[in-house]
């Protein structure tokens, strides 16, 4: 037997705790908030409870043959018994919600009026409330009448006597299902807990092909959990996981409730958690220098290259045939039309997913693209026009960021565009010699002349290794 202890504010459920049998509960009061009791088997509240103050603490009894208190309540009362006003709860089987009051009718055995060490047996009774909390200070009024029979245990069935101002028409009618409640732990998976009064959840999620997904979950015969949907797993607690690997990363989460009148009621969606961080390899949670891609990706020309190093994306650019970072006249394409042109193929990071960006800048000016499938099953993408008509540095910078925040590390490249050299310079002396100076750049100086019997001459002078 598992039991379900709700806290409620005036306007909403605060917490939700599971009490298993042999297992203790213990929870600090709060303020202004009622204690909603639910048998998960049934989806009402148990019918008889026992109450005994120690202290200032109160404890609560299942009636499930345990001798041990269930539910500890710390500091529930204070120096003024006579202003409480936080009600423990319950559902009746007739769909209203009612206080647990006195078994003996009498005001001082009330939960919230308990002196030192009183035990006192309780049952759901006395006038309907809701099951948030409101301010009630006359609750109390209505334990006078209460006897051994009045306690709403004997009235099974219902009464079509409602508040007592609805001119006898029944305001008992159940219009309402608990909603559940779906949690995105940080470890990507989704929880869904059902509402109390569920007999049905459906759970609409994204698996991680990006498929949309729809699962049923339903209560057998026997109230046991079972769901259509494999990827949707019943935990003992009564509620479903979808585990991170089955639930696409920042992808909504949606389910509806259904209880055994056909009411339904929408959770509130979550968005699932993103674990995956692009660039991290290791799976170590933290992109660094630890980084580096064991898959390689075949670039053209045939060149391979992990899918990022130290974490960030690798950048190559195309036209820079001996990867030395300059690119010269004869590499650099269509300089006579000032059209000059490189591609930059950039690697797409491990753990890089669908709808991530990958954020560019080239020479400052900063472009973003989104991340394919198609990218990620080639293991790069292509800028095919970047310009290098002009001589100076091309400098690219790239890295991938997700949804949820996380990012590679950034990958710099810079390609020098040299495609002019330094012409050298030649002085004619007075006394007839000719000087050539070579330009600044040069490592080889071609020189051209004749000779005093008019002999056409060709002199090369070339650096060595040494300069």
């Amino acid at each position: 037997m598992s039991t379900t202890l709700k806290v409620l504010s005036a306007k909403k459920v605060i917490a939700s705790h599971q009490i298993e049998k042999g297992n203790q509960l213990i929870i600090e009061a709060r303020d202004k908030s009622n204690y909603q009791l639910i048998d998960d088997q049934t989806g009402l509240g148990p019918q008889n409870i026992i109450a005994k103050r120690e202290g200032n603490d109160l404890k609560v009894f299942l009636e499930d043959g345990d001798m041990n208190a269930d539910v500890i309540i710390k500091n529930y009362y204070d120096d003024q018994t006579e202003s409480t006003s936080n009600l423990l709860v319950g559902e009746h089987e007739n769909g209203n919600i009612y206080a647990y009051v006195p078994e003996s009718g009498m005001k001082t055995d009330a939960v919230s009026m308990l002196a030192e060490e009183v035990i006192a047996p309780q049952a759901l009774g006395g006038e309907e409330i809701g099951a948030f909390w409101a301010f009630n200070p006359w609750w109390l009024l209505a334990l006078a009448p209460i006897a051994a029979g009045i306690a709403i245990a004997a009235s099974s069935g219902g009464s079509d006597s409602g508040s007592g101002n609805n001119g006898g028409n029944s305001n008992n009618t159940d219009t309402t299902a608990d909603k559940p409640t779906i949690t995105a732990p940080t470890d990507g998976s989704v929880k869904v807990a059902p509402g109390s009064d569920n007999t049905k959840v459906v759970i609409t999620y994204t698996d991680e092909n990006g498929n949309d997904k729809t699962a049923t979950v339903e209560k057998d015969e026997n109230g046991s959990w079972k769901s259509d949907d494999s990827n949707v797993e019943i935990n003992q607690d009564g509620t479903f996981t979808i585990p991170a690997d089955k639930v696409k990363d920042n992808s909504e989460v949606n389910a509806k409730g259904t209880d055994d009148k056909n009411n339904t009621a929408d959770a509130d969606s979550k968005i699932a958690g993103d674990t995956k961080k692009p660039g991290d390899s290791n799976g170590d949670g933290v992109v660094d220098d630890n980084d580096n891609s064991s898959d390689k990706a075949p670039l053209p020309g045939g060149l391979e290259l992990p899918r990022n190093t130290a974490g960030a994306p690798n950048i190559v650019f195309g036209e820079d045939q001996d990867a030395d970072g300059k690119l010269n006249a004869a590499e650099n394409a269509s300089i006579d039309d000032n059209q000059a042109i490189t591609p930059v193929y950039i690697t797409i990071p491990d753990k890089t997913e669908v709808g991530d960006n990958l954020v560019l800048t080239i020479n400052g000016t900063e472009k973003i693209i989104s991340v394919t499938e198609e990218m990620i099953i080639a293991g790069y993408t292509v800028i095919e026009q970047v310009p290098t008509n002009k001589d100076g540095d091309v400098t690219v910078t790239a890295k991938v960021t997700d949804p949820a925040g996380n990012e590679s590390k950034m990958a710099t490249k810079m390609l020098a565009v040299d495609t002019t050299a330094d012409k050298p310079s030649i002085t004619a002396q007075d006394g007839g010699d000719v000087t050539v100076k070579p330009g600044d750049d040069n490592t080889k100086v071609e020189v051209k002349f004749k000779d005093e019997s008019g002999a056409e001459k060709t002199v090369i002078a070339e650096k060595d290794q040494d300069g």
